[in-house]
Order: structure tokens, then C-alpha cells, then sequence
């Protein structure tokens, strides 16, 4: 589902507004989750596959923001971040480069570049994840 067509405009967005004002006016706590759970609602619309993929990475930075805040050698939070910020861009040089690598070195054809489809939004979220892991390093 794109942001501009039908489906998004007309019932998705309002749904989803209607639903988080009605959390805020009841239980303002509840309004983050709510807009969470929308979130991977409409990220799975578009490939199911890949929003366990985004579930799974979320999770992990998660794990890697927290050891990295909780521990005190600063040897270890660099090292934390440091793995956690290339485990980001592994992931993303995997989607965006497999193809390109793969046909130049003749492991896949290349007319098989139009069925494979990008996970939607995959370098903003991975930018921001690294940001994330970089904060709480300098925190």
C-alpha cells in the first residue's frame, strides 16, 4: 500500500487516527503502542516477509541500546556499537547489493532484478536504528 493511493487515504489513515485519538482521550499511555502496532500493520501490507524482518531487527537494536546504557567499561560499549551498527548494514548491503553483486559475478540472471522487491523503507530505518545506537552510545 503506497501513501498516496486509495486504500491509504480512505480507510487506513483515518482508521488509524480515529483509533489513536480515541486511546489518547481514554488511555494516553496505550497511544504509543497503538501507533506501533499500525505501523508493522502497514508494513506487512506490503511484503508480510519482511516486517519479521523489521520486528526481528527492532528487537535486536533494542537488546544492543540497552547492554550499551547499562554497561559501564566504555571498551564494551564501543564494542557493542560498534557490532551493532555494522549488523545494520550488513543487513542493508544484503538487500540493496545481493543482485548486483550476484549478476556481475554471473550467480544470477539479470533479468531476475524486477522479482525481487527492496523491504519498504529499508535505509531510512536502518539510518535511523544506527542513530539510535550511536545516542545511546554517547549518552
Amino acid at each position: 500500500m503506497l501513501f498516496q493511493s486509495r486504500e491509504f487515504v480512505l480507510y487506513f489513515l483515518p482508521i488509524t487516527l480515529v483509533v489513536y485519538f480515541a486511546i489518547c482521550h481514554l488511555r494516553p499511555k496505550y497511544a504509543l503502542i497503538w501507533l506501533i502496532i499500525a505501523s508493522v500493520v502497514f508494513y506487512a501490507i506490503g511484503e508480510i516477509v519482511y516486517s519479521f524482518l523489521f520486528i526481528a531487527s527492532v528487537i535486536a537494536n533494542y537488546g544492543f541500546a540497552r547492554y550499551i546504557l547499562n554497561e559501564k567499561a566504555p571498551y564494551r560499549r564501543r564494542i557493542c556499537t560498534a557490532v551493532g551498527i555494522a549488523l545494520n548494514l550488513t543487513v542493508l548491503a544484503y538487500f540493496k547489493y545481493r543482485l548486483f553483486l550476484g549478476s556481475s559475478f554471473g550467480l544470477v540472471d539479470a533479468s531476475g532484478f524486477s522479482k525481487y522487491a527492496l523491504p519498504l523503507g529499508l535505509s531510512f530505518y536502518t539510518f535511523q536504528k544506527i542513530a539510535f545506537l550511536v545516542d545511546c552510545y554517547t549518552l
